[in-house]
């Protein structure tokens, strides 16, 4: 791997971690306050995190895209088949977030329909990531199919922390809109 391409994964990589924590904490605290009543500064933070859930899911989804876009164009790492169809799913999701963003802040209205469009299309792009690290991790035989007429879909261009590869990558942003769509409509519910 080139020197670029070594430090450009090891961002990547220590982003995506931080994205998981972020997904744990945040189920732990959304657990709370739909069970166990927090205290009131718990759940002004968790409002207050509901609240910019448009920036947030803005945020990951373009920084999703353009690092898709760095790894394949600038670094090199060619794309394989279930890596374009990750993309078919994640890509739209900048654009409709970006809207809704611009909406909330600029026209003042809220389109929470963007939450159900991206719960949608993150459960299809998750399910494909899923296979796809799967796939590299644990049965690259199942695999085979994508070798047709390209890159291998069971082609590692690293592991980072033993476990963090490109699908796991797709995986984790595909996850945090996800838990987007339930943090959101709990706290528009209450």
């Amino acid at each position: 791997m080139t020197p670029l391409a070594t430090i450009s994964t090891a961002l990547f990589s220590w982003g995506t971690l931080f994205i998981q924590v972020i997904i744990l904490v945040g189920a732990i605290v959304l657990t709370m306050v739909i069970f166990r009543h927090p205290s009131e500064a718990l759940h002004r933070l968790s409002r207050k995190a509901a609240d910019h859930a448009f920036l947030w899911g803005f945020i990951v989804s373009f920084v999703s895209l353009v690092s898709s876009l760095f790894y394949s164009n600038i670094v090199n790492f060619p794309p394989c088949e279930l890596c374009w169809w990750q993309r078919v799913f994640l890509y739209p999701q900048a654009f409709l977030f970006a809207i809704a963003l611009y909406n909330e802040k600029v026209r003042k209205v809220q389109d929470d329909m963007v939450f159900l469009y991206s719960l949608v299309l993150s459960i299809i792009g998750g399910g494909i990531a899923i296979f796809h690290y799967y796939g590299q991790m644990f049965a690259p035989g199942l695999l085979a199919a994508c070798l047709a007429d390209g890159v291998s879909c069971s082609q590692l261009f690293f592991v980072s922390f033993g476990y963090i590869t490109i699908p796991m990558m797709s995986l984790t942003a595909y996850a945090f809109l996800v838990f987007l769509y339930f943090f959101r409509k709990h706290h528009r519910k209450a």
